[in-house]
């Protein structure tokens, strides 16, 4: 039989209280003291509203020898929560110890009317060995080993150290299927230290076996004359059976959701929220993460340029029937607008799926959403248009200026609708007309022709025109508004005409007119170098 270091934590709470007026007291999970590993370490502080980490650098995990982890997370999660998250299981015997210096750390509290550092040192520590809390040496053997096997019927519990186990509880000793409880399971007492766990039947259905010893369901003792000492801590030990793909392929079903910093009922999340590290949950126990760089998740701005990605990594959480998930991505999103984080495919799954891809269950690629609010908001209606024609500027005729045209750099769309008005500053002329696209931009041509001399105006609301995202979601970058001035007078150009042309007419265009007076049509006309107006 192989021997196994069993893998728990404890969930007891511990708590350590400093001065009233600096109430940094906290609860941290796991307890200190002996553990089986040390992989995430949670502290929480109920009395303070939010804490901030004031230096990273000064928070350190030693070993006994003085030697540093390396790889160990450290990020606030839930406001007042402190997470530890080693790159890797500690599982050598020792003393590890977990230090936060005085001033490390800021709390705010009373509705953040007070922000104070952290006045003194914190200390926690763990010690890893296979020890119990009163010296009975819980090293326990299992036959078979733990790992992959063909069938499970008969499992042998063997604790060599120990003189004689009794059991407490048998209803505490559960062997489970996929996390389903196997019935009719039986334990005998094979000898003073020595159980038999049995089922009624061989157990070849592919999946993942996992045998839990409760704390307290077992005693112990090495001398009779001593008072029987409780199993401390709870006993975990799994097993997989691979299966054919033709009776159970991989299942592509398993889901996340976003468990902090969690979004609102309207799928929101502040910005005060520190989004650099998120947090993950599925309703699923004794999942595990895929290995391989190239599984990265993404986080995403829908319609702006903000882009990180990082390795979704298993962290610990409250409920033992859930797993747990962070990503830290090492920045975070500051702009208010849509988000979406995608987890690919094959990123986590359940053990069977973790000895062999083809079967079990993994996650199909999954998209979450959310809103990003109480951040920056971008300036939306900043585009302008490269050119104008014709540009602001005096014109001789009114049909000059009766089609305009905008043109705006590669990617810039009109919205449905989209329209200008030309209006006159000192007379009553007003034509509206939509812009149609043209070789080279939009143009806008109205019903009628500016005919009398003056100042007009071409004025375009902001928000007529856009780039993909702006026309159809309204989230993008759009045009400002634009105001354009054109003066119309007839007289510019008859200056020209020579004076030693007497006896010819001219239109105010300062185009001959091939008429005498008595049979000009009404209007304005160039006469001898002045301007005549002709009645009929």
């Amino acid at each position: 039989m192989n021997k196994l270091i069993t893998s728990f934590a404890t969930l007891a709470l511990a708590t350590t209280a400093f001065a009233a007026d600096h109430d940094f007291s906290y609860t941290v999970d796991p307890a200190e003291g002996s553990v089986s590993i040390l992989q995430f370490v949670t502290m929480t502080f109920p009395n303070l509203d939010e804490i901030e980490i004031n230096s990273s650098d000064d928070l350190t995990v030693q070993r006994a020898d003085g030697s540093r982890v390396r790889g160990v997370d450290v990020s606030v999660e839930d406001d007042n929560k402190l997470a530890f998250v080693f790159g890797a299981e500690q599982t050598d015997p020792g003393t590890y110890t977990i230090n936060i210096p005085a001033g490390s750390l800021a709390g705010y509290a009373d509705n953040y009317e007070w922000m104070e550092d952290n006045p003194t040192d914190i200390v926690l520590t763990y010690k890893i060995g296979n020890q119990g809390a009163e010296g009975i040496d819980w090293t326990c053997q299992t036959d078979p080993a733990v790992g992959s096997v063909e069938e499970l019927q008969n499992i042998y519990l063997y604790f060599p150290n120990i003189t004689v186990v009794d059991i407490n509880s048998k209803s505490d000793i559960v062997l489970s299927y996929n996390g389903t409880p196997i019935d009719g399971v039986k334990i005998s007492e094979e000898d003073a230290n020595l159980f038999r766990i049995y089922t009624p039947e061989s157990q070849t259905a592919a999946g993942t076996y996992t045998l839990s010893i409760a704390k307290y369901a077992l005693c112990a003792f090495n001398d009779e004359e001593s008072y029987p000492e409780d199993l401390p801590n709870e006993l975990t030990f799994t097993w997989t059976i691979d299966g054919a793909a033709s009776d159970t392929p991989v299942e592509y079903d398993l889901q996340l959701a976003i468990s902090s910093p969690r979004p609102n009922a309207d799928g929101q999340i502040s910005a005060e929220k520190s989004l650099e590290s998120i947090f993950f949950v599925c309703e699923e126990k004794n999942l595990v993460t895929a290995e391989g760089s190239e599984i990265e998740v993404t986080l995403k701005e829908d319609n702006g340029n903000f882009s990180a990605k990082g390795r979704l990594r298993k962290t610990n959480g409250l409920n033992a029937n859930y797993s747990y998930f962070s990503v830290s991505f090492g920045k975070e999103p500051s702009y208010n607008g849509k988000y979406t984080i995608t987890i690919p495919k094959g990123a986590f799954g359940n053990e069977v799926w973790a000895q062999n891809p083809k079967y079990g269950r993994s996650n199909d690629e999954i998209k979450i959403s959310f809103e990003l609010i109480d951040g920056a908001d971008y300036d939306t209606f900043i585009l302008e248009p490269l050119a104008i024609d014709p540009e602001e500027g005096t014109y001789k005729t009114g049909k000059e200026i009766s089609t305009i045209t905008l043109k705006f750099a590669e990617g810039v769309e009109a919205v449905k609708g989209a329209s200008a008005t030309l209006a006159g500053v000192d007379n009553s002329y007003v034509e509206t007309a939509e812009f149609k696209a043209v070789d080279g931009g939009f143009a806008v041509t109205f019903g009628s022709t500016p005919s009398q001399s003056g100042n007009y105006m071409l004025t375009v609301s902001q928000g007529m025109f856009g780039d993909e995202d702006f026309v159809k979601t309204g989230t993008g970058k759009a045009s400002a508004p634009i105001s354009i001035k054109y003066t119309i007078d007839h007289s510019s150009g008859v200056c020209a005409i020579e004076a030693d042309k007497e006896g010819v007419i001219y239109n105010l265009q300062g185009v001959p007119v091939n008429a005498t007076v008595d049979h000009l049509p009404a209007g304005v006309y160039v006469i001898d170098g002045k301007k005549v107006m002709i009645n009929k």
